[in-house]
Protein backbone atom coordinates (compact mmCIF):
# COMPACT_ATOMS: atom_id res chain seq x y z
CA UNK A 1 0.00 0.00 0.00
CA UNK A 2 1.35 3.44 -0.88
CA UNK A 3 1.29 5.96 1.96
CA UNK A 4 2.82 9.32 2.78
CA UNK A 5 5.36 9.27 5.60
CA UNK A 6 6.36 12.23 7.75
CA UNK A 7 9.04 12.68 10.43
CA UNK A 8 11.67 15.12 11.64
CA UNK A 9 15.46 15.06 11.88
CA UNK A 10 17.21 16.78 14.78
CA UNK A 11 20.89 17.78 14.63
CA UNK A 12 20.99 17.74 18.45
CA UNK A 13 18.48 16.78 21.14
CA UNK A 14 17.18 20.37 21.15
CA UNK A 15 17.74 21.60 17.55
CA UNK A 16 15.31 20.64 14.79
CA UNK A 17 17.11 20.28 11.44
CA UNK A 18 14.49 19.22 8.87
CA UNK A 19 11.12 17.70 8.09
CA UNK A 20 11.12 14.58 5.92
CA UNK A 21 8.09 13.52 3.88
CA UNK A 22 7.09 11.64 0.77
CA UNK A 23 5.58 8.50 -0.66
CA UNK A 24 6.48 5.07 0.70
CA UNK A 25 5.32 1.50 0.13
CA UNK A 26 4.04 0.07 3.42
CA UNK A 27 2.31 -3.15 4.33
CA UNK A 28 -1.49 -2.80 4.60
CA UNK A 29 -1.79 -4.03 8.20
CA UNK A 30 0.49 -1.31 9.61
CA UNK A 31 -0.55 -0.04 13.07
CA UNK A 32 0.68 2.48 15.63
CA UNK A 33 3.69 1.02 17.45
CA UNK A 34 4.86 -0.98 14.42
CA UNK A 35 8.15 -0.15 12.74
CA UNK A 36 9.07 0.77 9.17
CA UNK A 37 12.49 0.03 7.71
CA UNK A 38 13.74 2.84 5.48
CA UNK A 39 16.12 0.87 3.31
CA UNK A 40 18.81 1.64 2.15
CA UNK A 41 19.42 4.06 5.03
CA UNK A 42 19.36 1.33 7.72
CA UNK A 43 16.80 3.37 9.68
CA UNK A 44 14.03 1.64 11.56
CA UNK A 45 11.39 4.12 12.71
CA UNK A 46 8.36 3.58 14.91
CA UNK A 47 4.87 4.44 13.65
CA UNK A 48 3.50 7.08 16.03
CA UNK A 49 0.32 8.03 14.15
CA UNK A 50 -1.82 7.01 11.19
CA UNK A 51 -4.22 9.50 9.63
CA UNK A 52 -6.65 8.97 6.78
CA UNK A 53 -6.83 11.97 4.49
CA UNK A 54 -9.27 12.94 1.76
CA UNK A 55 -9.47 11.51 -0.88
CA UNK A 56 -8.35 8.17 0.49
CA UNK A 57 -4.71 8.94 1.24
CA UNK A 58 -2.95 7.78 4.38
CA UNK A 59 -0.29 9.75 6.25
CA UNK A 60 1.99 7.82 8.61
CA UNK A 61 3.76 9.85 11.29
CA UNK A 62 7.08 8.26 12.27
CA UNK A 63 9.36 8.74 15.25
CA UNK A 64 11.90 11.54 14.98
CA UNK A 65 15.60 10.91 14.31
CA UNK A 66 17.94 12.66 16.76
CA UNK A 67 21.67 13.11 16.14
CA UNK A 68 24.43 14.81 18.09
CA UNK A 69 25.87 16.75 15.15
CA UNK A 70 24.84 18.77 12.14
CA UNK A 71 27.08 16.64 9.89
CA UNK A 72 25.18 13.44 10.79
CA UNK A 73 21.82 15.12 10.13
CA UNK A 74 23.03 16.45 6.76
CA UNK A 75 24.37 13.04 5.75
CA UNK A 76 21.06 11.32 6.50
CA UNK A 77 19.10 14.05 4.70
CA UNK A 78 21.16 13.52 1.56
CA UNK A 79 20.66 9.72 1.70
CA UNK A 80 16.90 10.09 2.20
CA UNK A 81 16.62 12.35 -0.84
CA UNK A 82 19.04 10.49 -3.10
CA UNK A 83 18.48 6.86 -2.14
CA UNK A 84 14.86 6.89 -0.94
CA UNK A 85 13.29 9.61 -3.09
CA UNK A 86 11.93 11.44 -0.05
CA UNK A 87 11.71 15.20 0.33
CA UNK A 88 13.75 16.92 3.02
CA UNK A 89 12.71 20.43 4.02
CA UNK A 90 15.68 21.88 5.93
CA UNK A 91 14.71 24.50 8.51
CA UNK A 92 16.38 27.92 8.50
Amino acid sequence: MNVEIDFSIFSSPTKAFARVFGGWAARPDLAEGDVIDLSPTALTLKVVSIATMTPGGIVIGLSDVVFNSLAEAEELAQKLETDCGLFVDVFD
